[in-house]
């Protein structure tokens, strides 16, 4: 359900990021990555937020306030630049769990798979972004990412 969810929204069509006061700086892609990793880290933060509340397993409250703080974080940054760079962000409303339950086993699961997008996201920008400010940002993010995946992965139970 958070997985369809997220995969929903970055495979949307993009809509344009609004320039405040005519000066937005960025390049179609590097706009392009910067509504799909807001609204990507939206999704996150309101994702770990819930699986903090709800999950009965410790080791899955403990990434989830992990996630949710370094989203937090990482969301917080890439406004930054993005306002630096003379662009405005849409709020977008993160989807609400479909199911009045909650599933520890499908949290994780959805939370990898989001990882993997977000990397490849990330690594897309890393390699590829015109904006030097938006590359160096994903190339920071990147090993976070990352290293949110391996502790996820560790969560599966084989």
């Amino acid at each position: 359900m958070i997985r369809t969810a997220l995969l929903v929204l970055l495979c949307a069509p993009l809509p344009t990021l609004a320039a405040t006061a005519g000066h937005d700086t960025a390049q179609p892609n590097d706009r392009d990555f910067v509504l799909a990793a807001t609204q990507a880290g939206q999704q996150e933060v309101h994702d770990a937020a819930w699986a903090a509340k709800s999950s009965r397993m410790e080791p899955v409250r403990q990434i989830a306030q992990m996630l949710l703080e370094d989203h937090k974080a990482s969301n917080a940054k890439l406004s930054t630049l993005a306002h630096d760079k003379g662009m405005s962000l849409p709020v977008t409303a993160a989807s609400a769990n479909p199911t009045p339950s909650f599933s520890d086993g499908e949290y994780v699961a959805s939370q990898i798979q989001a990882h993997e997008d977000a990397i490849a996201l990330f690594s897309s920008e890393a390699d590829r972004g015109a904006d030097q400010d938006f590359r160096a940002f994903a190339q920071q993010m990147l090993p976070v990412l990352r290293s949110h995946l391996v502790a996820l992965r560790a969560l599966q139970t084989p």
